[in-house]
């Protein structure tokens, strides 16, 4: 087999134009996906050797595209390379010469070099990508010499689609003034960098193709870290709650009330170098037996803070607490309670937040009936958190328990109702909100097509941008309670529409196949934690796969070692490049004390995101190759 790659290796080098080194090749890791551009060195070698400067000083890693523009402006460019997430500057290189005149066009999918207003010869770091053809900006004569392109955005258009509809706000204060077409949720570089360069030695070699051979026909997801406490003790219920965003994830370890007289508490994890590592265990200020802290959880890489729930503080009030990171110290940032708030309500069952706004859901809340349910929306003022509103359901009624899960992206939240019974007793429902102008209002009831009573249709949910994941842990398509979850699509319309039926191949009756899910374009994750294949109660998540408008099943996860009573797969989270679920019930390091599990979605050999190291691979390493970074 290797004499074969060799051989295929070398008969892509001889058919790539002077091995591809005039169009090299660099990935934007972003927290919308992956953009692969494809640099035209031929045309634009100043302004290209300038771009592969910045990448490889890793100028643009943590970078935002900070404007978007559209047809109010006459114009449609996403632009970025300039400040991070607090438009803090970093300071760029000399500016370089315009090679606007090189006979590219500012078509759709092109980048091309910012400039400042009336000096064509003033670009250093900033540059536009076109999601629209923008012909207006192209050179017209040596009195307007529009903006240099430079490359084209090979993969994936989506990725652009998708930032270009953002909502956006202007008069945004920043430290340089006031700023317009702002991006409401911050869409962030997480990395620059030279495709296939898997060493990152700024340069294309044989060390890389070693790497990518010896990474062969490897798949993602197929091993899983285990991750637990530093300090395990018995019945802490570590995994029962979980998130991950990029290399950042929170466990959240409650502890079992009538096991133990704990508090409760969460754990941060990092990820460098692909090793996932303990970095700070959270405990709030007024921690008290009996507060469940832990309960829920949720973290952002983008602004790294974490939000962790308290439901049992002060009799099941509840409460929350927000941590942030600073200089590597994770410290408490602000507790937060209900405006309204009452003994038994539950505050913090469930928790999300997107970095600009926190949602905290009470399900025992009686504003519209015993029980009834609602969810608070928190949001900051220059570091000061507070209640922006509440939301209930418009139709909602004693025993809902609207808010038994939430989740929250961009302008929308989507809040599950389990035991609504408009379509049948306890058949559930999940509803969407959106934002206009700081207040929230219910935009569509989401219900299963094929309801039947007790299925209980919204015990969790989770969106992702254009789609809505919701499980309903009571369907009995295979058994009782074998479980499902239903995936929704937004369409041009604004509003969401059953997609997909999502079930376990494998699922069984009270399975509860949709216990927990987690969505990431285009992948999605369910969980089954008292499945039974392995051990009896063991558990399983599903990492469901969309192809076009078709949502298969990729791979089933499960422990290395999984035993009785482990439920794994009670709470998962997906994000771009990993799969975390939780095992709170296992036993390895004491009796209940959990685990939780993290996934690589993708190799890290994987060049054109499939997933599998494959010749489409070998192919993208020999048009970068020799290419290095000066």
């Amino acid at each position: 087999m290797k004499n074969k790659l060799i051989s295929i290796f070398v008969a892509l080098l001889l058919i790539m134009p002077c091995c591809g080194s005039n169009f090299p090749i660099v990935r934007l890791q972003t927290n919308f996906g992956d953009i692969l551009i494809e640099l035209n060195q031929d045309a634009a070698p100043v302004t290209v050797d300038n771009f592969l400067r910045y990448v490889g000083l890793d100028f643009y890693d943590g970078l935002i595209f900070h404007r978007i523009t559209d047809i109010y402006d006459n114009l449609y460019v996403i632009q970025g390379g300039a400040f991070d997430i607090h438009f803090q500057s970093r300071d760029p290189c000399e500016p370089i010469i315009s090679e606007s005149n090189n006979g590219l066009s500012n078509i759709r999918g092109t980048i091309a070099m910012a400039t400042m207003p009336g000096d064509p010869n003033s670009a250093t770091s900033q540059f536009y990508i076109n999601y629209e053809d923008n012909l207006r900006l192209n050179y017209r004569d040596a009195n307007d010499v529009g903006y240099c392109v430079f490359g084209t955005v090979i993969s994936d258009m989506n990725v652009i689609d998708s930032i270009a509809q953002v909502f956006t706000v202007d008069n945004v204060p920043t430290p340089q003034g006031t700023r317009k077409d702002v991006p409401v949720d911050p869409i962030i570089i997480y990395r620059a960098e030279l495709l296939g360069d898997l060493d990152e030695n700024d340069q294309v070699n044989l060390k890389d193709y070693s790497s990518l051979v010896n990474g062969w026909r490897m798949n993602g997801n197929s091993d899983a870290a285990e991750l637990a406490a530093a300090d395990p003790t018995a019945g802490q219920w570590f995994g029962y709650s979980v998130a991950v965003s990029n290399n950042l994830a929170i466990i959240g370890a409650p502890a079992e009330v009538p096991y133990t007289n704990s508090a409760g508490c969460a754990y941060i994890f990092e990820c460098n170098d692909g090793i996932w590592t303990q970095t700070a265990k959270l405990v709030p200020g007024d921690s008290s037996a009996g507060d469940l802290f832990g309960y829920a959880v949720d973290i952002s890489s983008d602004y790294r803070s974490a939000i962790v729930s308290a439901p049992g503080y002060n009799q099941y009030t509840g409460c929350a607490y927000i941590f942030e990171c600073n200089n590597g110290n994770w410290t408490q940032l602000a507790k937060l309670v209900a405006s309204d708030a009452a003994a038994g309500d539950w505050f913090g069952n469930s928790v999300s937040t997107n970095g600009n706004y926190i949602v905290i859901a009470a399900l025992n809340d009686d504003d519209r009936g015993n029980n009834s349910g609602s969810a608070y929306i928190f949001g900051q003022d220059v570091g000061t958190w507070s209640q922006r509103d509440k939301i209930t359901a418009s139709d909602g009624a004693a025993g809902d328990k609207f808010g038994v899960s939430v989740s929250a992206c961009g302008d929308y939240i989507v809040v599950g109702a389990w035991l609504n019974d408009e379509k049948a007793a306890d058949a559930g429902a999940a509803y969407v909100f959106i934002m206009d102008y700081s207040y929230w209002f219910e935009l569509q009831k989401l219900t299963a097509s094929d309801a039947q009573a007790w299925d209980k249709f919204g015990y969790s949910v989770a969106i992702h941008r254009q789609y809505v994941v919701a499980g309903a842990i009571g369907d009995d398509d295979n058994g009782s309670s074998s479980g499902s979850a239903y995936m929704f699509f937004k369409g041009v319309d604004g509003y969401w529409s059953q997609q997909a039926k999502l079930t376990a191949p494998d699922g069984q009756a009270l399975d509860k196949f949709g216990c927990s899910v987690s969505v990431r374009d285009p992948y999605a994750v369910i969980g089954a934690y008292w499945h039974d294949d392995a051990a009896t109660d063991a558990g399983a998540a599903y990492l469901f796969k969309r192809n076009g408008t078709a949502w298969t099943l990729s791979t089933e996860l499960n422990t290395p070692n999984p035993a009785p009573e482990d439920y794994f797969g009670l709470s998962v989270s997906v994000d771009n490049n990993y799969v975390l679920a939780g095992a709170y019930g296992h036993d390895q390091s004491a009796d209940n004390a959990g685990a939780a599990y993290i996934y690589r979605l993708c190799p890290e050999t994987d060049l054109n995101g499939d997933c599998v190291v494959d010749y489409a691979d070998l192919a993208l390493l020999a048009e970068n190759w020799l290419v290095k970074i000066e």
